[in-house]
Formats: structure tokens, sequence, C-alpha cells
């Protein structure tokens, strides 16, 4: 069979002529069906809400290419664009996409920390930022992503705590359900695009997310006594995306959720994003439920000009949750 090589600036992606072809009507066949299926949940005001928001974020893109300074706002932004189709290098938005990609590749260090100029929490920024190069590695297969990605991926590995989970520096044996679920999240995603993950590294999370599990149904912070709406829906993702659909601790999360409400009055974005996540797994009365109450309260406090929260990392985690209905991003796919 021929093949043949593309180079889109990040590296030439070579591959058999028959096997882009293939990829590409899999890839449009599965979009297109899961689209028809869930067409009703994208509503006009959704997919205009979106629009606006991703217009706004290419505003605010910096001459370097990121976002607020910060390898986590800009993979957040990256992934925004992604969830809607925006390939890097590819799109209505080429240019911001293709400037996002360099950047974060700018910013991967010898030890494979994936970190600019702000350093604050910096294990929160890399495995944001680790998660953006698994979906542009998945979707592309750009050779210059790969070999960043696998260092970025080893050094979360390396450091994980030794109750299972993450915290904000990387090398201190610390752990809480909000940095640690960005990694298992990125974790995740690694190991679909063929980067080697132990499984005792993934055993050891979910002995630690399961230990912020309450009684009640909420998860903690740093145990379970801490529990909050946002810690919840990110403990029950984080078991989910480590392969524990079955779990009960996500049902009883579930109804936790359903009691307390689902948004957090101080991580409102950031808990809709993973609450939304997890109830598309869940799916079923569940999503059909909830789903078109965050969307439509969402819709109602976006601001004229596209933002929410007058951030460019909350208006990406807004986009992040409307669109899950794309079905774009593998990671966001059941």
């Amino acid at each position: 069979m021929r093949r043949t090589a593309i180079n889109h600036g990040f590296g030439r992606f070579t591959a058999s002529l028959g096997a882009i072809c293939t990829i590409c009507g899999l890839v449009c066949f599965s979009f297109s069906l899961a689209f028809a299926q869930d067409a009703n949940e994208l509503t006009p005001a959704a997919e205009q809400a979106i629009a606006k928001a991703l217009d706004w974020l290419a505003r605010q893109q910096r001459p370097d290419g990121s976002l607020d300074d910060s390898t986590a706002d800009t993979a957040a932004a990256g992934l925004a664009y992604m969830v809607v189709g925006e390939i890097p290098g590819r799109g209505k938005y080429a240019r911001q996409t293709s400037r996002i990609l360099q950047y974060l590749l700018s910013h991967v260090e010898e030890n494979g920390l994936i970190i600019g100029r702000n350093r604050r929490s910096p294990m929160y920024h890399h495995g944001l930022a680790t998660l953006y190069l698994t979906q542009v590695w998945g979707l592309t297969g750009y050779e210059s992503v790969r070999d960043k990605l696998k260092k970025a991926t080893d050094l979360i590995i390396t450091t994980q705590s030794s109750k299972g989970g993450w915290r904000y520096f990387p090398g201190r044996d610390e752990q809480d359900i909000s940095v640690t679920v960005m990694q298992v999240v990125a974790l995740r995603a690694a190991r679909n695009c063929g980067i080697e993950v132990p499984e005792k590294t993934i055993d050891r999370a979910i002995e630690y997310v399961r230990s912020l599990a309450h009684r009640d149904g909420g998860f903690g912070y740093q145990s379970n006594n801490d529990r909050g709406v946002a810690r919840t829906g990110a403990g029950m993702f984080s078991l989910q995306v480590c392969g524990q659909y079955d779990d009960p601790r996500i049902a009883q999360g579930l109804q936790y959720l359903e009691k307390n409400g689902m948004f957090d009055r101080q991580w409102e974005h950031y808990g809709l994003y993973y609450i939304s996540a997890s109830l598309y797994q869940i799916g079923g009365a569940a999503w059909a439920k909830n789903y078109p109450v965050i969307r439509d309260r969402l819709i109602k406090t976006q601001d004229r000009d596209g933002k929410w929260g007058n951030e460019s990392y909350k208006t990406s985690m807004v986009v992040l949750t409307l669109a899950i209905p794309y079905h774009f991003l593998p990671i966001y796919q059941r």
C-alpha cells in the first residue's frame, strides 16, 4: 500500500493513504451519527454561546500563543477549540490553535513538566496541558507531540504520592481531589493514545479517590469530611476515567448532587465541567434530566462579549461543558 507523509508544521505525520482515508471516514461517520442522536441537546442558543466564547478566546490570545501566560489556561482554550472540531492548524481558528500548540510544546521542561511563567500550582497546569497533548496526538499524529507527551506522562507517574494522589507541587508527598482528577484524566487519555501507564498507578489512584467518598455520597477535598458539589463531580469522573463505571460510589455521588444541587457556589464552572462529564458517562435519565438545566443556566450567565467570569479559564471550561454532545474529543466519549 502506498504511503504518504503530511506536514502541518508540527512534524511529519506518516501513514498509509488508505489508513488516512479510513480514519477520516470513521471519524466523520461517528461524529455525524453522534451529533444526529444528540442534536436536540445542542440548542441554537448553546451553539451561539459556544461560537461567541471561541471568538472571545481568540481575542485574548497573546503574541506568544498563550492565554493569561498560563499553560493551564492555554491548554483549556486549546481543548475548547478541539471539542468543536478545531484541530491545530486547521479550520476557522487555525492560526490560534497552531499558536496554542506551539506555545505548549515550547514549555515542556527537561523533566517533562509543562509550565509557563505562571508557576503557581504547577501540577494543575501540567495535568491539563498533558491532557491537551493527548488529544492533539490522538487526533493528528503530529510527531513533535509524542515524545513530549511521553515525558509529561512519565512525570505524572513518578510524582504520585504515597496515598495514590497528587497535589500542586511535584515531588511533595501530598494529595487532593482537584489536582488528582487532572492527572488521572490525563493518564487515561495517554493510555488511550498508546502511552504506557502502569496498572499500579491507576489502582493506587482509584484507592485514593475512593478514600474521599463519604457515606452520604459526597467526595471531599483531602478527606471525606470536607465534601462539596464540585469535589463530588471530580471524584465521580475520576473513578469513571479509571474504568470504575459500576462503582457504587458514582451512583451515591449522583444522589448527593441531586440532593445538594449541581451548582457549587465557589467553584461553579470548574465543578460543572466534571459533573457534566460524569453525567454523560452515566447517561440515561441522569444525563437527560440534568444536562439541559446546566446548559440553560450557563447560556443565561454568559456576558455579552462571549466570556464567563472575565476569565479565559472559566470560559474554556464552560465551552467544554456545553459542547459535550458534540462527542468530538476522545476523552469525553462514552
